[in-house]
């Protein structure tokens, strides 16, 4: 472990210093043509220097091979066993049930759950458009729940249609925490479901994603399951929970100093599409703000899925298959416990991020 830290330090660090000691020496060169060239050769090798002394450092403070974790900051060293334990308790004892959707590229129904696709439109019901000034063009169908269909999931309905349309335009509508604001995005409950389709409504000219930016093409059915979420390293509340869990457990204390493995654990089970449970965040949590603090209900997360696969950007087929906010980013709708309770999503946070 040592040895190798050691060489991987003085390349990530030598390779930066000769690539600036290069672009030195060139214009040194071109600068002053009569230095002599005995000067830039001299930097370099101070350069590298500062490059052996931290790579040295690490060599004597990690410790040998054998499978441990080392603690910089106490000399505590934990093994393998031990460190998993300790994240397992934690995954356990935080963890909150989530109905995790699966996007399935496969033709839908009008009632079906679904990411996009033709929206179940009862008769009567006033198609959603944005609020702009001066604009007042159909939203667009971004997912629809059916919860007579998904699993049950506390504090949620238990039947009904709810709808979540958004803009087609670069922000996609999102309010990114000004509540009660949605004037590019729109979340729409149907609480009485009329089964007879020839009474139903059409989509409006327009109410279709018209440019290449949309997260998403066509409509993608969801395969949906329970799943147990952990809390996200970037939600505002970690820091609490962490700090619960201690006063709860104190035997677990030495979690502490595990932040680096607490990290990487939690956010790698974070990822994906799901109803409920914790969000994840590429960037910030935007629940920052005292006003915004009690929205803990993640009403939706719409996760990008399929970028992962090599040369779907090329691939018609592959392309078909992938949902996208931006730079591989993830979308969330959040809801105060009260306001579900009412049934009201007049109320909502919608932002996105990518990285």
């Amino acid at each position: 472990m040592r040895i190798w830290t050691m060489l991987l330090v003085m390349r990530l660090f030598s390779r930066w210093y000769i690539l600036a000691f290069a672009l030195l020496a060139a214009l040194t060169r071109i600068i002053f043509p009569s230095i002599p060239k005995t000067i830039p050769v001299i930097f370099l090798a101070v350069w590298l220097a500062f490059a052996i002394i931290p790579a040295t450092i690490l060599y004597f403070r990690l410790p040998l091979e054998g499978g441990h974790h080392g603690n910089m900051m106490n000399g505590n060293n934990f093994n393998n066993e031990e460190v998993n334990q300790v994240l397992e308790t934690f995954a356990e004892k935080t963890k909150q049930p989530a109905v995790k959707l699966k996007p399935v590229r496969r033709e839908t129904t009008v009632y079906d759950s679904k990411f996009g696709g033709t929206p179940y439109l009862p008769p009567g019901f006033s198609y959603p458009c944005d609020t702009y000034p001066g604009k007042g063009r159909p939203l667009v169908l971004l997912a629809q729940l059916n919860f007579a269909e998904l699993p049950r999931l506390e504090g949620f309905p238990e039947h009904g249609i709810l709808q979540f349309y958004c803009s087609d335009d670069d922000e996609f509508g999102a309010n990114y925490g000004v509540v009660k604001e949605q004037s590019g995005f729109k979340v729409v409950y149907h609480e009485d479901i009329i089964t007879d389709e020839k009474l139903l409504g059409s989509l409006p000219v327009g109410a279709v994603p018209s440019g290449s930016s949309f997260p998403f093409k066509g409509e993608f059915a969801l395969e949906a399951s329970i799943e147990d979420s952990v809390p996200f390293s970037g939600d505002y509340r970690f820091k609490e929970i962490l700090s619960r869990f201690i006063q709860d457990n104190p035997s677990y204390a030495i979690i502490r100093d595990l932040e680096d493995f607490v990290e990487e654990f939690v956010n790698e089970r974070a990822t994906g599409s799901r109803i409920g449970g914790y969000p994840h965040f590429c960037q910030w949590d935007p629940r920052t703000r005292s006003a915004e603090e009690g929205y803990t209900i993640l009403l939706l997360q719409i996760d990008s899925e399929g970028w992962r696969e090599d040369g779907w950007w090329k691939d018609k087929e592959k392309s078909m298959n992938v949902i996208l906010w931006g730079d591989a980013g993830v979308a969330n709708f959040f809801i105060t416990p009260e306001d579900l309770a009412r049934l009201d999503f007049s109320r909502l946070i919608f932002s996105w991020d990518c990285s």
